[in-house]
């Protein structure tokens, strides 16, 4: 009889889909009240696999093992054990592993011990800063846009499909070998560029335009390759020649257009500028909130 019992039991909860066939990923806590999974929380709650939250006035801090997301209040995100889709307002992350948060089809990924800040800020604009640790951020493509380290922050654009081809980077060009790479000054990616000029902008600082060439570039902390379409070498400003000392700045290459610092850059079709790296929303996203007895 106590058999045939646990048996219906069993199968009552097969059919119906309860809730305990969902994963536990972690729990959220909160000063106020949120929403989660359309029911109203106050205080602490267990959090599920594809869980949604919504934060009202006070921010929510969700704990996922060795990870803490921090809602910013008027927020919503959608979470799971190896990430989290944000879809409107901001979050905080501090994580010691690599999760990874979505965020208007970009892919923001934490390194290390970090502390990361990511922000909605429009339809198609993302802000994220490095508080702590680095960040990298790819394209829904799986293509590198750009790398933070502490203190960095950057505006991210995601532009139309047929874009992703496009590159504009700025920095000082370098030889390595018989290559020639440069890491834009504001994504602070690397690529090597190809073309039948490019020996001559070596230990020049240029703006570059051209097209991301289709495979995986084969040198260490290269993300790109790009066949230059066209070069504005910087006349009023010099960089360290490879094997020491410095090229004048009279013999830089071609025009003589200045490069304003912080230029914009567009990788792999994404719109990438500085930003400033400030508190997310309103007061202070770090958060040691009591577990309510709840």
């Amino acid at each position: 009889m106590v058999n045939s019992l646990l048996f219906l039991i069993t199968s009552v909860h097969l059919v119906t889909g309860a809730p305990a066939s969902t994963p536990t990923i972690g729990a959220g806590r909160s000063p106020g009240s949120f929403n989660l999974d359309g029911s109203a929380i106050r205080g602490n709650s267990t959090i599920f696999e594809g869980s949604t939250i919504e934060s009202a006035a006070s921010r929510v801090v969700i704990q996922l093992h060795s990870t803490e997301v921090t809602l910013s209040p008027q927020s919503r995100v959608t979470v799971f054990r190896d990430h989290s889709v944000l879809q409107s307002g901001a979050l905080l992350l501090k994580d010691s592993g690599a999760y990874l948060v979505d965020a208007a089809g970009l892919r923001i990924n934490s390194r290390g011990n970090s502390y990361v800040q990511v922000q909605i800020n429009g339809p198609s604009q993302v802000l994220v800063g490095a508080r702590r640790g680095m960040a990298e951020v790819h394209s829904a493509a799986g293509v590198q846009v750009a790398t933070l380290h502490a203190g960095m922050a950057l505006n991210l654009t995601p532009q139309a499909a047929e874009t992703e081809s496009n590159m504009s980077v700025t920095g000082c060009v370098e030889r390595q070998g018989e290559r020639y790479l440069v890491t834009d000054e504001t994504s602070q990616v690397t690529v090597e560029l190809q073309g039948p000029d490019v020996a001559s902008y070596a230990g020049r600082r240029v703006a570059i335009t051209g097209s991301r060439l289709t495979g995986t570039p084969n040198l260490a902390g290269v993300a790109h390759t790009v066949r230059v379409i066209t070069a504005e070498p910087d006349a009023g400003r010099a960089c360290k020649a490879v094997g020491g000392g410095a090229v004048p700045a009279s013999k830089a290459v071609g025009g003589h257009g200045v490069i304003t610092p912080g230029r914009a850059a567009v990788i792999a079709g994404v719109a990438v500028s500085a930003a400033m790296l400030g508190a997310v929303a309103t007061g202070s996203l770090d958060c040691h909130c009591p577990i309510s007895p709840q």
